[in-house]
């Protein structure tokens, strides 16, 4: 073992069976698998995991007007996500 594998993982990762730290599923800030999260980031909504009260569901849905952001875009395939002149003109 290397001391990289021997350190612990940063919030949102977990250690794999190699000892590399990969990262939880979108919104979770401690798990033990991809696909066991038992905490969600602050502010995350979450829900119990269907038949498995011990794991949570971390919902990161983009909300327009909520949680600081202005407007949820998400770029189509071969386009580039451009911020809004008011942003690039520093208003």
């Amino acid at each position: 073992m290397t001391d990289a594998t021997m350190k612990p993982c940063a919030s949102g990762y977990y250690k794999n069976a190699e000892g590399k730290c990969m990262a939880c599923k979108a919104g979770c800030k401690s798990c033990t698998t991809a696909d066991n999260c038992f905490q969600c980031q602050k502010g995350v909504k979450w829900s119990a995991t269907k038949n498995d009260a011990c794991t949570f569901d971390c919902d990161t849905t983009c909300v327009d007007n909520q949680d600081g952001v202005f407007k949820c875009s998400t770029p189509k395939e071969g386009e580039t996500l451009n911020p809004p002149e008011a942003c690039a003109l520093g208003w």
